[in-house]
């Protein structure tokens, strides 16, 4: 087996062999290193693809300083650590709109309005956002709705940033 450097020029020359050997060789560990963070198989598995998908997309720029094996494994930790503030950050707005919606009894006028706007949504995005708030997890929604995570991410983020907009929360998450 080549040394990762070979491996790595080889991949920016168009060599998809290269990549899958570089893949082959660190992948298995990689997503044993990342379930100990997730203890989640399936976010494990989406970690260390998405960790693979940021190098290619950034090969150009990569420079070897160190190990490759420490840069990919310090890659699929940031981008735990983003994904659990983006979580944090879901969660606590998610809570926002549960309080306001009256889950949680506040005696606000947001409540009313909370839930006017939550009816207003068109009923895909209305159904994620209801199912979220229920407390399933978006690989489960994912499923429920036969389409990618990222979608679901993508559709909870619009439809917070768009209830907070006009609750006049701002900030986008």
């Amino acid at each position: 087996m080549e040394n990762e450097a070979e491996l790595i020029y080889r991949i920016v020359c168009g060599d998809e062999n290269a990549f899958a050997e570089l893949y082959n060789k660190y992948s298995k560990s990689l997503i044993s290193f990342v379930y100990k963070y997730t203890r989640d198989v399936d976010m494990s598995i989406d970690v260390v693809q998405e960790t693979f998908v940021r190098f290619i997309e950034n090969i150009n720029t990569y420079s070897p300083k160190g190990r490759f094996k420490s840069f990919i494994f310090k890659t699929a930790l940031n981008i735990i650590r983003d994904r659990k503030r983006r979580e944090k950050r879901e969660r606590k707005v998610i809570e926002e709109i549960a309080y306001n919606s009256g889950c949680v009894s506040n005696g606000d006028n947001m409540k009313e309005e909370m839930m006017c706007i939550v009816d207003s949504l068109p009923d895909r995005e209305k159904e994620i956002l209801l199912l979220r708030l229920e407390g399933y997890k978006i690989e489960e929604i994912a499923e429920m709705e036969s389409c990618s995570s990222r979608t679901i991410k993508r559709i909870l983020k619009k439809t917070i940033n768009e209830i907070k907009s006009k609750l006049g929360l701002g900030g986008n998450i």
